[in-house]
Protein backbone atom coordinates (compact mmCIF):
# COMPACT_ATOMS: atom_id res chain seq x y z
CA UNK A 1 0.00 0.00 0.00
CA UNK A 2 2.47 2.62 0.99
CA UNK A 3 4.27 1.26 -2.12
CA UNK A 4 1.50 2.78 -4.09
CA UNK A 5 1.14 5.83 -2.39
CA UNK A 6 4.80 6.60 -3.15
CA UNK A 7 4.60 5.93 -6.77
CA UNK A 8 1.01 8.57 -7.20
CA UNK A 9 3.01 11.34 -4.95
CA UNK A 10 5.98 10.66 -7.02
CA UNK A 11 4.55 10.87 -10.58
CA UNK A 12 2.44 14.28 -9.30
CA UNK A 13 5.48 15.97 -8.01
CA UNK A 14 7.59 15.29 -11.39
CA UNK A 15 4.93 16.18 -13.46
CA UNK A 16 4.16 18.83 -11.49
CA UNK A 17 0.17 18.09 -10.95
CA UNK A 18 -2.28 19.04 -8.79
CA UNK A 19 -5.01 16.76 -7.15
CA UNK A 20 -8.60 18.15 -6.52
CA UNK A 21 -9.18 15.63 -3.24
CA UNK A 22 -12.88 16.45 -3.05
CA UNK A 23 -13.03 14.61 -6.21
CA UNK A 24 -10.68 12.20 -5.37
CA UNK A 25 -12.01 8.65 -3.44
CA UNK A 26 -10.74 4.86 -3.34
CA UNK A 27 -13.00 1.93 -4.28
CA UNK A 28 -12.43 -1.44 -2.39
CA UNK A 29 -13.81 -3.91 -4.44
CA UNK A 30 -14.98 -7.41 -2.44
CA UNK A 31 -17.49 -9.99 -2.94
CA UNK A 32 -19.99 -8.50 0.09
CA UNK A 33 -20.40 -5.15 -1.86
CA UNK A 34 -19.76 -3.60 2.02
CA UNK A 35 -17.90 -0.11 2.33
CA UNK A 36 -14.58 -1.32 3.87
CA UNK A 37 -13.55 0.70 6.70
CA UNK A 38 -9.98 0.20 6.43
CA UNK A 39 -7.88 1.25 9.62
CA UNK A 40 -5.09 2.51 8.39
CA UNK A 41 -6.74 4.57 5.88
CA UNK A 42 -5.85 6.02 2.11
CA UNK A 43 -3.67 9.40 2.33
CA UNK A 44 -2.21 11.39 -0.56
CA UNK A 45 0.35 13.08 1.08
CA UNK A 46 -1.24 14.44 4.64
CA UNK A 47 -4.59 14.37 2.79
CA UNK A 48 -7.10 11.32 3.91
CA UNK A 49 -8.86 9.70 0.62
CA UNK A 50 -12.49 9.25 1.75
CA UNK A 51 -14.03 5.44 0.70
CA UNK A 52 -16.80 5.48 -1.79
CA UNK A 53 -19.53 2.96 -2.67
CA UNK A 54 -19.91 3.79 -6.63
CA UNK A 55 -17.82 5.36 -8.91
CA UNK A 56 -18.37 6.59 -12.66
CA UNK A 57 -15.63 6.90 -14.82
CA UNK A 58 -16.43 7.96 -18.49
CA UNK A 59 -19.87 7.28 -17.87
CA UNK A 60 -19.72 3.71 -16.70
CA UNK A 61 -20.47 3.44 -12.91
CA UNK A 62 -18.44 0.76 -11.02
CA UNK A 63 -19.61 -0.74 -7.66
CA UNK A 64 -18.12 -2.45 -4.92
CA UNK A 65 -18.45 -5.50 -6.07
CA UNK A 66 -17.92 -5.24 -9.44
CA UNK A 67 -20.72 -5.82 -11.10
CA UNK A 68 -21.71 -4.17 -14.27
CA UNK A 69 -25.31 -4.86 -13.43
CA UNK A 70 -25.95 -0.84 -12.11
CA UNK A 71 -23.82 0.64 -15.43
CA UNK A 72 -25.97 -1.58 -17.35
CA UNK A 73 -29.37 -0.74 -16.15
CA UNK A 74 -27.86 3.26 -16.47
CA UNK A 75 -26.88 2.45 -20.15
CA UNK A 76 -30.13 0.74 -21.04
CA UNK A 77 -31.96 3.90 -19.20
CA UNK A 78 -30.01 6.20 -21.49
CA UNK A 79 -30.78 4.73 -24.59
CA UNK A 80 -34.46 3.83 -23.91
CA UNK A 81 -34.86 8.02 -23.22
CA UNK A 82 -33.17 9.05 -26.17
CA UNK A 83 -34.97 6.89 -28.61
CA UNK A 84 -38.27 7.91 -27.03
CA UNK A 85 -37.43 11.00 -27.87
CA UNK A 86 -37.45 10.52 -31.04
CA UNK A 87 -40.34 10.31 -34.14
CA UNK A 88 -40.65 7.00 -35.10
CA UNK A 89 -39.68 8.26 -38.59
CA UNK A 90 -35.63 8.15 -39.58
CA UNK A 91 -34.57 10.79 -42.51
CA UNK A 92 -37.02 9.67 -45.63
CA UNK A 93 -37.64 6.04 -44.14
CA UNK A 94 -40.70 5.30 -42.46
CA UNK A 95 -40.33 3.11 -39.35
CA UNK A 96 -43.41 1.40 -38.29
CA UNK A 97 -45.55 2.26 -35.11
CA UNK A 98 -46.06 -1.41 -33.89
CA UNK A 99 -42.32 -1.89 -34.12
CA UNK A 100 -41.34 1.86 -32.12
CA UNK A 101 -43.90 0.88 -29.61
CA UNK A 102 -42.63 -2.94 -29.01
CA UNK A 103 -38.83 -1.68 -28.87
CA UNK A 104 -39.97 1.08 -26.03
CA UNK A 105 -41.75 -1.76 -24.45
CA UNK A 106 -38.35 -3.79 -24.58
CA UNK A 107 -36.22 -1.31 -23.62
CA UNK A 108 -38.33 -0.01 -20.48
Amino acid sequence: KQWYQRRVRDFVTKWELSVNIQKTNIMVFNSGSKLLNCSYGFKLGELKIEPTRKYCYLGIQFSLNGSFKHAIDELRKKSSQGFLFHPPHCGHESVDYKDYAQTNRLLG
